[in-house]
């Protein structure tokens, strides 16, 4: 074997690795991957699976940035996905436990996330593949998988090794190193003869006319691969705009703020919160004071009456200094955020009614807001007049 191997794995599960130019990484350590004709990644590492619910990533978030951040086309990769074994979910003030064969999606969240790879599915159920004569075993395989090449398949005919690009993803939990090596040989060298270099130089019948053909081929299918990795990160981008549907304290805040300043034309980014209210946006003729919640239940008057507070600490520091504002309070909230969207209650009357009559305040619910979003990037509605319905309306908000 002349081809270098780095495997890089915090999981103390491999055997006789007794074969030159190999190297044995961790994730917190390792070696440069363009030195190395393959790297394998495996996934098997317990602390990959602690997923922090508030911050919405997992526990090693920077060490697996740092590496993919490293990952360049021509690196040949092999991720070997996990076996079932438990993950954890945790927040602040709990822990939960599930195994992966119970919920595969953490799976396709994690290489989603960090290796923009999207459109996998995962079945759950013990099976083997046949590597080199040998049965190989896995605890998962692939299901309705699209724009990946099919590589291996188990003895059912399952897939169980795919490729999309320079990455190679596998289900087989490859422990030692004969399989290892005989792995790599049935994916990316396959026997051939011996051909003399020259022999490619020798151009008769229409080969001009199909190697002409590959080419314009080659470049379609790099247009079309580019056109993907655009929608992809497209995609990307309107999920994080559309997770303000499940998030809730400092994330949700996050994307809210990006949304304000852009259908607004403001800048959040020198505001502190100092745990009063969420958000202060001052024009000439109007100053916002927002609150933003992330709750699994309807609007609250102590919601209103939270926000009514931070308007009377407004309009005591305007006293104190002499000045005067047109203040309007905002409150935006994402409710019901463990149910989906099309089955959340209205803001019922009783609500929408004290926030017009005692607050003079204006509700807008994340799914009104997203929609409003939407009507702004599509050039439908205009800052100023965001600002105006913003600044006029109380009650309950509608797109």
């Amino acid at each position: 074997m002349n081809y270098k191997i780095q495997i890089i794995s915090d999981e103390n599960r491999y055997f006789n690795l007794d074969f030159e130019n190999l190297a044995f990484s961790t994730i917190n350590r390792f070696s440069a991957l363009e030195a190395f004709d393959y790297t394998l990644i495996d996934l098997n590492y317990n602390k990959l699976w602690n997923y922090n619910k508030e911050q919405s990533k997992f526990e090693e978030d920077i060490n697996i940035k740092t590496l993919t951040d490293s990952i360049k086309e021509n690196d040949k990769i092999i991720i070997i996905l996990p076996s079932n074994k438990e993950y954890k979910i945790n927040d602040t003030l709990s822990s939960e436990t599930k195994q992966i064969k119970n919920d595969t999606t953490i799976i396709t969240k994690f290489l989603n996330d960090y290796f923009g790879i999207e459109e996998i599915t995962l079945a759950y159920g013990v099976n083997e593949t046949i590597i080199n004569d040998e049965e190989i075993g896995s605890d998962f395989y692939f299901q309705d998988i699209s724009n990946f090449k099919i590589l291996t398949k188990n003895i059912i005919s399952k897939p169980t090794t795919i490729q999309r690009r320079n990455y190679v993803l596998t289900t087989i939990q490859l422990s030692y190193g004969e399989d290892i090596k005989n792995f790599i040989n049935q994916i990316f060298s396959p026997s051939v003869e011996s051909i003399p270099d020259w022999f490619d130089e020798i151009e008769m019948f229409d080969d001009k006319e199909q190697k002409l053909q590959i080419k314009e081929n080659e470049d379609k299918i790099k247009s079309l691969e580019e056109d993907i990795t655009t929608a992809e990160n497209k995609l990307k981008e309107n999920n994080y705009y559309k997770s303000i549907l499940y998030k809730q304290g400092k994330p949700l805040v996050k994307v809210v703020f990006k949304m304000l300043e852009e259908m607004l034309n403001c800048d959040l980014s020198k505001f502190k919160d100092v745990y009063k209210e969420d958000f202060l946006l001052e024009f000439d003729d109007v100053t916002f004071i927002g609150e933003i919640k992330g709750v699994n239940s309807n609007v609250k008057n102590r919601h209103l009456s939270q926000l009514d507070d931070h308007v009377s600490d407004r309009e005591d520091y305007l006293k104190e200094n002499n000045l005067e504002e047109n203040i309007k309070p905002l409150l935006i909230e994402n409710t019901f955020i463990e149910t989906k969207p099309s089955e959340r209650e209205e803001v019922d009357d009783a609500t929408i009614e004290k926030a017009k009559e005692k607050y003079q305040s204006l509700i807008i619910t994340n799914i009104p807001f997203l929609e409003l979003y939407q009507s702004f990037k599509n050039g439908e509605i205009t800052t100023e007049e965001i600002k105006n319905r913003f600044k006029y309306e109380i009650g309950l908000f509608k797109p």
